[in-house]
Parts: structure tokens; sequence; C-alpha cells
């Protein structure tokens, strides 16, 4: 399996196109993100409504710096939870496919 960093040498921050990011690799079930940040942004692993709204008051799970995060479902969706960043663009939906990538 691989191990991916959100965002590259961008790490997790504002004004990165994660979208963009997200679309250069074949993540596969069983692939681990990591997502590397200072304290002035948080990681949620939130629900698809959630991610389209920018709803930081009921993520799934919360994430730490440097902890990597194994894609478990086919849809992974990830907002920071700093007010205001997810609405501009700091979040990211990552989609697993079912054939391994190693």
């Amino acid at each position: 399996a691989a191990l991916y960093k959100v965002g590259d040498n961008l790490g997790w921050n504002l004004n990165v196109n994660y979208t963009q990011w997200a679309a250069k690799y074949p993540f596969a079930l069983g692939d681990s993100v990591v997502f590397v940040f200072s304290g002035s942004h948080s990681v949620l692993m939130v629900n698809e409504i959630d991610y389209v709204l920018c709803n930081i008051h009921n993520p799934v799970q919360s994430l730490l710096s440097g902890r990597a995060i194994t894609l478990a479902a086919r849809k992974n969706f990830f907002i920071c939870g700093i007010p205001g960043h997810c609405i501009t663009g700091m979040k990211v939906a990552i989609y697993a496919s079912v054939a391994s990538s190693s």
C-alpha cells in the first residue's frame, strides 16, 4: 500500500489546490494519507454533505498532524476545522479504488 502526503511539499495549508493534488494520484483502498500542518490549521474527516457545506461541527474524526490515516472507504472527505478555511478551498476529497496501487 502507498503513503501520500496531502499537498506534497506544500502540506496542509491555505492557497493550495487540493482538487488538482488529488487528481494526480491513483488512490486505492488500504493506501494511507498523512496531513502535515501547523497549529493554525486542523483536519476533520467529515461526511460528503458536511464536506460540501464546510460544516465543521459534525466531524467523523479529528486528525493529528503527521499521523497517517488509512483509506478504508471509497469516498474520503477532509476539511480544515478552522472557521473560514474550508470555504476558501482548504478541503480535499480522496476517492479510493478497490484495486491496490502497490
